[in-house]
């Protein structure tokens, strides 16, 4: 698994080889076919494995938490969580949702938008709005929180990438994250 999210990681669909996967992973190509009828197959498995984990981030959120920027926090610690502990997966689900191939990118475009709609579904239900300014735009300020957020996020899944899981520092974004938090809390909030 590790070899194929590596070389799918690093060259794309396209560009990947199947001999490359078995040749790091140690294995025979028939092996390799044995539980996988192509390429393809593979691919979609790992994206499907891939929105499992990302699943594992759902799970841990306490939705009974109707303060937006609370339950925002919550997502974005479990998510930081999860990443640090499979980085390689969520590497691959970067590079997945913006491949180009022809061959898998409307599987793709299905199975991780089926995913999107209902976590930002599953993200944005039961949420208090009464916390907000009367004078706000509220849709224009959750974009604004969701951004920021998303941006914290983003920024270091890049570091876990560069810096390894081991050596980063996971604390640092929640610090990071509760200033912004305090400061939309101010700027948003009654």
């Amino acid at each position: 698994m590790n070899a194929s999210l590596q070389e799918f990681t690093s060259k794309g669909y396209q560009l990947a080889s199947t001999n490359e996967i078995v040749k790091h992973a140690g294995i025979s190509k028939g092996s390799l076919f044995n539980y996988f009828n192509n390429k393809k197959d593979l691919y979609l498995f790992l994206i499907e494995y891939g929105i499992g984990v990302s699943r594992e981030i759902m799970t841990e959120i306490d939705f009974n938490e109707t303060d937006l920027l609370e339950r925002l926090r919550q997502i974005t610690i479990v998510k930081l969580r999860v990443i640090k502990k499979y980085p390689e997966v969520f590497s691959f689900l970067q590079g997945a949702i913006a491949e180009s191939s022809e061959e898998v990118k409307q599987d793709v475009e299905q199975i991780t938008m089926q995913f999107a709609k209902e976590s930002y579904q599953k993200l944005y239900e039961n949420l208090d709005y009464s916390k907000f300014r009367d004078d706000i735009d509220i849709q224009k300020a959750i974009k604004t929180i969701y951004w920021t957020i998303e941006g914290i996020g983003n920024e270091s899944k890049e570091k876990i990438k560069f810096i390894s899981a081991d050596g980063f520092d996971i604390n640092a974004p929640f610090k990071e994250m509760d200033g912004y938090i305090e400061l939309f809390q101010k700027a948003f909030y009654k």
